[in-house]
């Protein structure tokens, strides 16, 4: 699997010239499933498109790459006129909206919009305002379905987004009252008062969208929200004008620049050789950590909550894995507020699956490695 996932993950830049002749018709079944699973489809099509894809594709790959792209630019266009309204909305109220992570990477950075897909588009309002936020959507039209509200508030107050809303396009939206959940407070600070205004939307300063991707990508979710952040920080250092001595002081100050060293190294590694010395990274990632953060990228999707899970148990200690099985096992109130409660025997069952697969338990090694070295041990 692993072969198979670098050769993926090679696609994504320079490292892709060359026939491939190693690669088998099944070979390249199973590395489209996961470009389709990653949401990498349209994005090697306009790599093919632009001649940077030396490699021979078969015409089948070939025509549902082009079908995700045509696909992905009529639901892009969709995602952009909804950022737009939701935005006058909330501005119109009060509200100081800005954008997070795709928003901006889609109309700004990529070649096309089509190429950097987003499940739902994400929005951060100060935290003391997101609930009201929140009603304000919905008195225009979105819509999250609740079957109970009456765990809005806590939910507002213990998580960084409420639950998802939808307007009358199919258009998903998170609202957020913090971009992310993994400390860094420096950081945040600095995301919410640099906003810049490139048009009608704010998004976050070049500085600041660096430094979220990164947090988003490794201490956040261990890098197992897939590869669209080798090619993210590619074309956002590409295109966004950097000052690198500021941004690597800053970083240091904030506790965020290993986060930041190691998406610069994949960056480096599969999509823009070169980068980190471009960048003037000072911190050397090793081949190592490089290696075992380029596997997690690809990491199977449903398996997700099952590796976090034993990843964190293999670096709690006896008392912290208790606790965390206790937690895994307990039920979750936003179950009940989306009207998605789960059966407890459900969860053991899940629990019990992922201890016995070997590979979930080889990914959630790798996740504590990461974990690890983001953290200085």
């Amino acid at each position: 699997m692993k072969r198979l996932r670098f050769a993926l993950l090679s696609l994504l830049g320079p490292g892709a010239d060359g026939a491939r002749p190693d690669l088998s018709d099944e070979d390249w079944q199973r590395i489209d499933a996961m470009a389709a699973a990653h949401r990498l489809r349209p994005h090697l099509h306009g790599r093919l498109q632009r001649g940077e894809l030396g490699v021979a594709v078969p015409s089948a790959l070939r025509e549902r790459w082009k079908e995700a792209h045509r696909s992905q630019a009529i639901t892009a266009l969709a995602q952009q006129q909804a950022l737009l309204s939701a935005c006058e909305t909330l501005q119109a109220a009060g509200f100081a909206p800005i954008a997070l992570k795709g928003a901006w990477l889609a109309w700004h950075a990529y070649p096309a919009a089509a190429e950097r897909p987003m499940r739902d588009i994400d929005v951060l309002v100060e935290p003391d305002e997101a609930l009201s936020a929140f009603e304000t959507l919905e008195a225009a039209g979105w819509d999250a379905g609740l079957s109970d509200r009456s765990l809005l508030n806590q939910i507002a107050a213990r998580e960084r987004h409420l639950p998802p809303l939808r307007n009358a396009d199919g258009v998903w939206l998170e609202l957020h009252g913090r971009a992310w959940d993994s400390g860094f407070a420096l950081a945040q600070d600095r995301l919410r008062k640099r906003a810049v205004r490139p048009g009608p939307v704010h998004y976050p300063h070049p500085h600041d969208m660096l430094t979220h991707l990164a947090i988003h990508a490794g201490p956040s979710h261990a890098f197992n929200l897939g590869p669209l952040i080798l090619s993210d920080v590619a074309y956002l250092v590409a295109v966004a004008g950097f000052d690198w001595p500021k941004f690597w002081a800053a970083a240091e100050e904030s506790g965020t620049d290993r986060a930041i060293a190691l998406v610069m190294g994949l960056a480096d590694r599969w999509s823009a050789p070169g980068v980190s010395a471009r960048c003037a990274c000072p911190l050397a990632v090793s081949e190592n950590v490089i290696e075992e953060a380029s596997e997690l990228l690809l990491q199977e999707p449903a398996a997700r909550k099952d590796i976090a899970l034993l990843s964190g148990l293999s670096r709690a200690g006896t008392g912290g894995v208790l606790r965390k099985l206790r937690a895994r096992l307990a039920d979750d109130p936003r179950d009940a507020v989306t009207g998605r409660v789960e059966a407890r025997s459900r969860r053991i069952v899940q629990t019990v699956k992922a201890l016995a697969n070997r590979d979930t338990r080889r990914s959630a090694a790798q996740t504590a490695r990461i974990r690890g070295w983001l953290d200085g041990s």
